[in-house]
């Protein structure tokens, strides 16, 4: 599935910036970079229906728990929770969010 692939390549990211300057990922930083990712990724592939849209995003939630959960912890910079919610790309958030 594309949308856990990027989740995790973001994870992973996340954790490449431990020398960076900034501070440790929580549960809803994680939270909030995984929502962004499934909402990005249901817009590219056209799902605008919101019933449907919170449906699986529920689902790809529950899916992608233990990619989540080794989130926390890892290092975030100092703009991305400025940054996140406002990135247009799954590109966008792993760039110029998290690096």
């Amino acid at each position: 599935m594309k949308c856990a692939a990027l989740v995790m390549f973001v994870c992973v990211l996340v954790g490449a910036n431990a020398g960076c300057s900034g501070r440790r990922a929580t549960r809803a930083d994680c939270q909030l970079i995984v929502d962004r990712v499934i909402t990005i990724e249901l817009g590219e592939l056209g799902y605008r229906d919101a019933v449907f849209a919170r449906k699986k995003t529920s689902d790809l939630r529950e899916r992608l728990k233990s990619r989540l959960e080794g989130c926390i912890g890892r290092a975030l910079p100092d703009h991305a929770l400025t940054c996140i919610p406002n990135a247009q790309t799954t590109e966008a958030l792993s760039h110029d969010c998290l690096r």
